[in-house]
């Protein structure tokens, strides 16, 4: 009896590491309008402004809480590619986003660039559950010119890949299991 309960205990720990990982996603968009410091060509741009972030796309997985749904002002930010930094947001709300690389995604043209900034994210007063903490998490900004600069983005978090430790934590739970339910069948 007393090895099945660490056999069932083992394969639950498993089971719930499995199960952290908080997915979501929210939109933004720049009431004031995106700004970079080659307005007549986008694929020439190195440094971005953008105007009056604020959050408006239906948001899904653990953004779902109303106080994100009315729109937070996130303010302004002017950012680099080569200094990510310039996009660290802190946010009472929403939270904190330390940006640790941004990349141009796909070809831009003179009148599109798109970039995804990648970095770790921590809730903010919104979440009423258990908090994120340093979750790995991604924006994806677009920058269109249709004779004034526009922007747009969109924040997730990734489903998180499972450590091999859990998997083989799992694992090994359910093989104890299944002797142990055989060894006692026989």
């Amino acid at each position: 009896m007393k090895i099945r309960t660490i056999i069932l205990t083992a394969l639950a720990t498993g089971v719930a590491s499995l199960a952290s990982a908080q997915t979501g996603s929210i939109g933004f968009y720049d009431a004031a309008g995106g700004v970079t410091d080659s307005d007549s060509n986008l694929a020439l741009a190195t440094t971005f402004t953008i105007g009056d972030f604020n959050s408006n796309k239906s948001p899904k997985g653990v953004f779902t809480p109303s106080s994100l749904q009315s729109g937070v002002d996130f303010g302004t930010y002017t950012f680099s590619l080569t200094n990510p930094a310039g996009l660290d947001i802190n946010n009472t709300v929403f939270g904190t986003f330390t940006c640790t690389g941004i990349s141009v995604i796909g070809i831009p043209t003179s009148s599109e660039i798109e970039l995804a900034a990648i970095g770790y994210y921590s809730s903010g007063s919104w979440d009423e559950g258990a908090p994120i903490i340093h979750e790995s998490a991604s924006f994806d900004i677009s920058f269109v010119d249709n004779g004034s600069v526009s922007d747009g983005a969109s924040f997730s978090i990734p489903a998180a890949v499972p450590e091999p430790g859990s998997l083989a934590l799992l694992g090994m739970g359910a093989t104890a299991l299944s002797l142990g339910l055989r060894r006692r069948k026989a």
